[in-house]
């Protein structure tokens, strides 16, 4: 890509039919598949009309995944690299789903611990 490349709204992975896929959440990956399961990134961009504003999204073999919103600096990064485009349409890059709790965790109203889940990024 060219210097003003990134300047262009079309998304490197534009090329990729993602219609009719449906979205699917890390909880949901990683209860089907569990923890040590490695997904490979066919794509990424950024929904901007997500409900808390801007989001990153994956897209995978047969799904879209919202990806956490503390990703998303990351993801702009990647999208405006490319060397990382060029990885992912190498199908070199890929993510595992970890679970974590954190301050945020206990709903005070019920008592119970709530879950959360990162993505670790990895080199395939």
């Amino acid at each position: 890509m060219g210097l003003m490349s990134k300047f262009n709204l079309q998304s490197p992975f534009s090329d990729i039919e993602t219609k009719g896929m449906q979205y699917k959440s890390l909880k949901d990956l990683f209860e089907h598949y569990g923890a040590d399961h490695i997904y490979k990134v066919r794509g990424l961009f950024v929904n901007p009309k997500g409900k808390f504003g801007a989001e990153p999204v994956g897209i995978l073999e047969d799904c879209l995944v919202n990806l956490p919103r503390h990703t998303l600096e990351s993801v702009q990064e990647m999208l405006d690299t490319d060397e990382i485009i060029q990885a992912i349409k190498d199908e070199k890059v890929g993510f595992s789903i970890y679970k974590y709790e954190n301050g945020y965790s206990l709903d005070r109203s019920t008592g119970e611990i709530k879950d959360f889940y990162g993505v670790k990024w990895l080199d395939l």
